[in-house]
């Protein structure tokens, strides 16, 4: 359906692109290779590697992303008998850092409240959490598992359900807010101002709204439309500018782009950025 913005966008021009936000790493997306923008200059098909080719940059670090545990089967419905452990079963360790998950200490286990069981085989560290969620806008961050929205608790204990709905002070729909009566979708855009191309007449068109999410993938028109100021005077469907694809935040893409362990290869690193600068101690504050 339609996104009805609650004021007229801010347009940039083609050439103009959006600087990262600090801290922020190019990244390449799949089915991204032979896609070509009307408004390019050149009539040549814009080419981007393929995520095969994505590295962090410690050897140590590019090791640890083919070690990423798989999730496909983690959303199914378990058996009665499957997922259990007991005192002769492996230790467990976190499915985003690879440390050993303690009851308490550097890696104590996140009890998830959205989709933790009882005898779970997959388990998050309650720090590796803790850094999804200050990633977030409004300290609402992911779950890696199920993709709810979660938060820490007050005192930095546990971890919480973020179940903050009403009406988004910007564009007045109901959802989940996440910053002072802002929506996510609408916190998310503000500060990922990306660029995208149009549909109908190919022009380039600044969208402050997260419209990568309703993209079956990173080179498909989404489902959703949005004004174009360029030539169309109307409601069109959009797809991210190649240029600006490396700025989709990855905790943040559809899961049908197949970024899910590049996104926590992101929060490992500074896992174990964090550990390394403390001697392997206790984490940061």
């Amino acid at each position: 359906g339609a996104i009805a913005p609650s004021s007229p966008p801010n347009l940039i021009s083609a050439s103009e692109s959006p600087a990262p936000r600090q801290g922020e790493r190019h990244r390449a997306y799949p089915s991204c290779s032979t896609f070509h923008c009307a408004h390019e200059e050149t009539t040549t098909l814009q080419s981007l590697p393929a995520l095969s080719k994505f590295r962090i940059s410690s050897a140590q670090s590019t090791r640890m992303v083919a070690d990423t545990p798989s999730f496909q089967n983690e959303t199914t419905p378990m058996s009665e008998g499957e997922g259990t452990s007991s005192a002769d079963d492996a230790v467990a360790t976190c499915a985003v850092c690879l440390e050993t998950v303690e009851a308490l200490g550097v890696c104590a286990r996140a009890v998830m409240p959205c989709c933790e069981r009882t005898g779970a085989t997959m388990a998050f560290c309650l720090r590796c959490v803790q850094i999804i969620c200050q990633q977030g806008p409004g300290g609402v961050g992911r779950c890696p598992k199920c993709r709810a929205f979660v938060k820490i608790s007050g005192d930095g204990a546990a971890v919480e359900k973020a179940e903050m709905r009403g009406t988004c002070t910007m564009c007045r729909q109901d959802r989940q807010l996440v910053d002072g009566g802002v929506c996510d979708a609408c916190t998310m855009g503000l500060r990922h101002r990306l660029r995208y191309e149009c549909q109908q007449c190919g022009g380039a068109q600044m969208i402050p709204h997260p419209m990568w999410r309703y993209q079956p993938g990173p080179a498909e028109f989404g489902h959703a439309s949005w004004a174009c100021h360029v030539a169309c005077g109307d409601y069109t469907k959009w797809r991210v500018l190649p240029s600006d694809l490396p700025l989709v935040p990855l905790a943040d893409a559809p899961e049908s782009w197949g970024v899910r362990d590049e996104w926590l290869a992101e929060v490992r690193l500074l896992r174990q950025q964090e550990m390394r600068a403390v001697g392997g101690g206790a984490a940061l504050a």
